[in-house]
């Protein structure tokens, strides 16, 4: 026999699992399993945590039959190494997301915690004051929070400890003598485990928050032990067992309370030890006796099911192994690490992805919820962002140039030099603005203006995300406009804005939202040429010109909040060069009225590639994609009309379809108030 590992010991083993859509290095994306085998010394070994990634497994081996020769290891990259500098009789009982910190126990010449990173090896664990040792049990995603229980002269009790704020103890429930942390929830805010009352011989599940306390989880029906064993990312879920007399598993949510869960065919006991991200997969054991063992089982939307069925099922040569129980799972829900009896006869640490359910009654493959397409699809919608605020921009310059052009040219000059206007505009996306702009006129058709606009920018996002933003631009501008020949206008530009992004990405069978406040500036120019020809027909006056404008956007890096996938963006840059090669027509109708419509083919630089968006999902993995495609070709077409309102004043409209190859159609709408001082 082994120290540390009766089942009843083994709740303190559990840590809590995050999500991730990372490959497990050596495994296809099918259905696969390895045995992870033994380190150097040693004959048998077992599971007792594992990375969010699933590319990290820790556990113990031991000689078999022999007390006294327990190691623990790291497995990684397929190698499985000893974690050194804690001692002989040690166990590993929590890791974080990405595998680089390790928390766990030992007995060798005393008692002791610890803690190992892959960067600086192992070091003691402290106890807090009045105690005399600390067992930790659990440990954050970020490797920050550890939790677990402190022994000595004092009754045993849950703590939770962090860098700076030390090491607190959690107390008990109303009643009880001592208590047990378990599990700690990715996000570090949550703790679960065993409050105990001596005296009746009794413990119960808590859940612990810094704002709450210690709250009764329950129990089933009728028991009289209860053991929480894991929590999920932000602690909503809580899996573990109650005994009476047998074990069965539950899961307890706030809204649903503790509840039991099925078991597998003829089963008479079951223990849930680890949950993925967002509580969507557990795994443990299911059997017929605790005495005589089980076999691995998860619950997940198809119910419980042996996985050692689900890989056979699914073509994995599994013959000679007996997968006794799941001791941990990947937050995506797709690797599970695990211990069970190999054709030789000995107790071996395996790994296996379940990539496919065997279930019928699923429409979705596989067990787990985000895959590395989804997220990748995700990262890149974030490049609607800056098109949003580029074509906010951009909306001022289609301003300036419109005044200028359509409603200003030609009209005239007045007995003052000055000028100005107020425009509203808006478009499909959408996208609403408000513009106000002074002209000044100069000799030889010629003016200068100056812009300011307040815009409000939502647009729609991949998987049902969105955006909304709030905006303010400014602008300059020079231009030509004779009543004949030629007519050029250059101007700039630049925009602030600021609000929220609600990133949408598929999670299993529905989407998932996380949430982020982001700031972005820009700024641009535009630069157009023509040639008027005036009496084309009576009345008519017709400009074949071109155009190009050019604008970058930055949005500053972010951290998002919520959800069950919350990433943390770098900041990101998109490049828009558009030409325009077109013709406008103008015909007049009356002194100082006119309609007018134009026509023109726009291109966009570049492919209609956008810029990179990088970042990492929180705590797991990086990851660096190109922006979503844009569109690369269009047409334009406008129609608008002015029309005066007094001999200084004049009212304007019109509406702008944008019309792609490979994309639907968009609208524009102006409509503004022009005026001579």
């Amino acid at each position: 026999m082994r120290l540390f590992l009766t089942r009843a010991g083994r709740a303190s083993l559990r840590s809590v699992l995050l999500a991730s859509s990372a490959i497990l290095p050596g495994l296809a994306q099918a259905d696969d399993f390895q045995g992870l085998g033994f380190l150097p010394g040693t004959n048998a070994g077992v599971t007792t945590g594992l990375s969010a990634n699933g590319e990290v497994v820790i556990g113990a081996g031991f000689i078999s039959g022999s007390n006294f020769s327990q190691y623990s290891f790291v497995w990684a990259n397929g190698v499985m190494n000893q974690i050194t500098g804690v001692g002989s009789l040690s166990q590993p009982t929590g890791v974080s997301a990405n595998g680089s910190v390790v928390v766990g126990y030992s007995f060798g010449s005393f008692a002791t915690g610890w803690v190992w990173t892959v960067s600086g090896g192992a070091v003691l664990f402290g106890p807090p004051q009045g105690f005399t040792f600390a067992f930790p049990s659990a440990v954050s995603a970020d490797g920050s929070v550890i939790v677990g229980t402190a022994y000595g002269n004092l009754q045993p009790q849950a703590f939770r400890s962090t860098q700076t704020g030390g090491t607190v103890l959690l107390g008990v429930l109303p009643g009880d003598k001592l208590s047990n942390g378990e599990a700690v929830s990715g996000d570090g805010m949550v703790v679960v485990g065993q409050s105990v009352n001596t005296s009746v011989q009794q413990t119960r599940a808590f859940r612990w928050t810094q704002t709450g306390g210690m709250a009764d989880l329950g129990s089933l029906p009728g028991a009289t032990f209860t053991t929480p064993t894991a929590t999920n990312f932000d602690g909503s879920v809580v899996v573990g067992y109650s005994i009476n007399p047998s074990a069965h598993a539950f899961r307890w949510q706030s809204n649903t309370g503790l509840t039991a869960l099925p078991e597998l065919p003829g089963a008479q006991f079951s223990e849930a030890f680890a949950v993925n991200y967002d509580g969507s997969v557990i795994v443990g054991v299911s059997g017929s006796s605790s005495a005589s063992g089980g076999e691995a089982a998860v619950w997940n939307r198809n119910g419980v099911q042996s996985i050692k069925n689900l890989l056979v099922a699914n073509g994995v040569n599994l013959t000679g192994w007996t997968l006794g129980q799941a001791n941990a799972v990947s937050a995506d829900g797709t690797i599970v690490a695990g211990t069970g009896g190999n054709p030789s006869g000995q107790e071996e640490p395996w790994i296996a992805r379940i990539a496919e359910s065997s279930s019928s009654s699923s429409s979705t493959t596989g067990l787990g919820l985000i895959t590395p397409t989804t997220v990748q699809q995700s990262f890149a919608g974030q490049s609607a962002v800056n098109e949003a605020n580029n074509a906010a921009l951009g909306s001022t310059f289609n301003t300036i140039t419109s005044y200028a052009t359509e409603t200003y040219g030609g009209s005239g000059r007045g007995s003052s030099p000055y000028s100005g206007f107020a425009y509203g505009g808006y478009d499909s996306d959408p996208t609403g603005s408000g513009t106000f702009g002074i002209v000044h006129d100069l000799p030889d058709a010629m003016l200068v203006g100056a812009t300011v606009s307040a815009n409000y920018i939502k647009t729609n996002m991949v998987f049902e995300g969105s955006a909304k933003f709030d905006a303010g631009t400014v602008g300059a501008f020079m231009a030509r406009i004779p009543q004949a020949g030629l007519q050029w206008l250059v101007g700039f530009g630049g925009i602030r804005s600021e609000g929220d992004i609600s990133r949408g990405y598929l999670n299993g069978n529905g989407f998932a939202f996380s949430d982020g406040h982001a700031i972005a500036n820009g700024f641009g120019g535009t630069g157009r040429i023509g040639w008027t020809f005036d009496n084309v027909m009576a009345q008519t006056k017709l400009t074949p010109f071109a155009s190009f404008t050019v604008s970058a956007l930055r949005t500053n890096g972010y951290a998002e909040t919520g959800g069950p996938f919350p990433a943390q963006f770098d900041s990101f840059t998109d490049v828009a060069q558009i030409s325009r090669l077109g013709g406008d027509v103008r015909y007049s109708f009356a002194p100082g009225a006119w309609i007018w419509g134009t026509l023109d083919w726009a291109h966009r630089f570049g492919g209609g590639n956008s810029g990179t968006i990088a970042g990492s999902l929180i705590g797991l993995f990086t990851l660096a994609t190109p922006g979503a495609s844009v569109m690369q070709d269009w047409a334009e077409m406008t129609a608008g009309f002015r029309a005066p309102i007094s001999k200084t004043a004049a009212l304007t409209a019109s509406l702008t379809a944008s019309i792609p190859e490979h994309y639907a159609m968009s609208y524009q709408g102006l409509f503004g108030i022009t005026a001579q001082f």
